[in-house]
């Protein structure tokens, strides 16, 4: 009998980790080298409303499991 490889439950989180880390590595990089100033609602959409996106796309990963 062939047996189905079993998935880490986890896979998606460290995907989502690191998607996280790589936009914190650009927006660190944008303010900290560009003279030009990013507005407000960019800042909050970066810090505030991808955070919020990722943890309400990993409940679904995990409520969607077998």
């Amino acid at each position: 009998m062939v047996e189905a490889l079993r998935r880490n439950p986890l896979t998606p989180w460290y995907i989502g980790l690191a998607f996280l880390l790589i936009v914190d590595a650009v927006f660190f990089y944008y303010v900290t080298t560009r003279s030009c100033e990013i507005p407000n609602p960019i800042i909050f959409g970066i810090m505030v409303i991808i955070r919020g996106l990722y943890l309400v796309l990993m409940y679904l990963a995990f409520r969607s499991r077998d």
